[in-house]
């Protein structure tokens, strides 16, 4: 193995107090000169498997912290879970030296690590745990999920597709188990979606999605031996209301009282506030329409799927009239309009 020497001092910082039970790590640093790669271990090897390593030390201040050199080929990223052996052994924190380093939390047996070596390719991982005993090393090659992100707005209970697309690095990694998770609120209770995920060769996976309100979606890569897992990003589904009309006017009788009524899906109950509302627009002479006012409906259940609407409509002038219902957003559904009703008014 190629002997290097680091000139430089290898410096560490943790960069946020790390709390453990009652042991608290506050930013630190650590420095070590004289490094070189002849104890240190190759990664590249273990792909996809594991190796049992024990810890060296024990390192600089903080007293307890133990170190394991490690080797990974330049410009590659790699995933690591270390795991203690043993019932001995806990880890404390587990941190280490290098150009881009990202530690994940840590958990009482187990650290998951993610790192990068576009320049340097010998890495300094210091552990602190409560004795230095040895550990399982298992690296694996980080991955990333993208594509569908931010909010979809569908029409009611319309399918709408959902996509991903896995890599790990710039290779795309198709045929892999990928699967589509659900959440109502977008950040807990992530649940398998009964969708089935379709993949093709260039690494792309898609579902198809029907909703009637509001849903939180993301795809997820359990990863195997040889590449890490991750998550995709959050997209929002976020469908509109279905609203039909059961009542069409031709004319009309200025300031006198007409009900308009139709049906909304999904069901509200009675006592909601957000209702649907008739916007009244009166016609201009150059042909264009100005709104006037909105008249508020109530609600009358109809069934589980779906509640009867109707509001009281007087119209004050003569004229050619545009009539059209609206169910303003809410957290269930998007903002959504009905076809419109042009009525001559004597």
């Amino acid at each position: 193995m190629i002997q290097r020497s680091f000139t430089r001092s290898l410096r560490l910082a943790l960069v946020s107090a790390v709390l453990v039970g009652s042991l608290v790590f506050a930013a630190s640093a650590f420095a070590a000169s004289g490094d070189s790669e002849a104890d240190a271990t190759d990664l590249a090897p273990y792909l996809g498997s594991s190796f049992t390593a024990t810890l060296f030390g024990p390192a600089m201040a903080p007293t307890g912290y133990y170190y394991l050199k490690v080797l990974i080929p330049a410009g590659s990223t790699f995933n690591a879970d270390f795991e203690a052996l043993g019932d001995t052994v806990n880890l404390k924190a587990i941190v280490f030296s290098g150009d881009y380093p990202d530690s994940d939390p840590v958990t009482d047996k187990i650290a998951h690590l993610s790192f990068t070596a576009p320049v340097t390719n010998m890495y300094t991982v210091y552990v602190a745990t409560s004795s230095p005993g040895q550990f399982t090393v298992r690296p694996a090659k980080i991955t990333q999920l993208t594509g569908s992100a931010g909010t979809k707005v569908t029409g009611y209970a319309a399918a709408t597709t959902l996509y991903a697309d896995l890599k790990a690095g710039a290779q795309a990694l198709p045929n892999k188990p990928v699967s589509l998770y659900y959440s109502t609120n977008g950040k807990t209770g992530w649940t398998k979606s009964p969708s089935s995920v379709a993949g093709a060769a260039s690494g792309r996976f898609s579902a198809s999605v029907k909703r009637a309100s509001t849903m939180y979606y993301r795809f997820g890569y359990a990863g195997d031996s040889a590449h890490g897992s991750s998550w995709g990003p959050v997209v929002k589904v976020y469908p509109k209301v279905r609203l039909t009309r059961t009542t069409s006017w031709s004319r009309l009788r200025a300031k006198s009282a007409y009900y308009a009524k139709g049906y909304i899906q999904p069901y509200h109950t009675t006592s909601n506030s957000n209702k649907v509302q008739i916007l009244a627009y009166q016609r201009r002479s150059n042909g264009s329409y100005r709104y006037v006012r909105s008249f508020a409906a109530s609600y009358v259940r109809y069934s589980s799927t779906s509640t009867a609407y109707k509001a009281r409509v007087v119209l004050s002038s003569r004229g050619t009239w545009k009539l059209v219902a609206r169910h303003y957003q809410d957290a269930s559904n998007y903002t959504t309009y009905g076809s419109a009703d042009y009525v001559t008014v004597k």
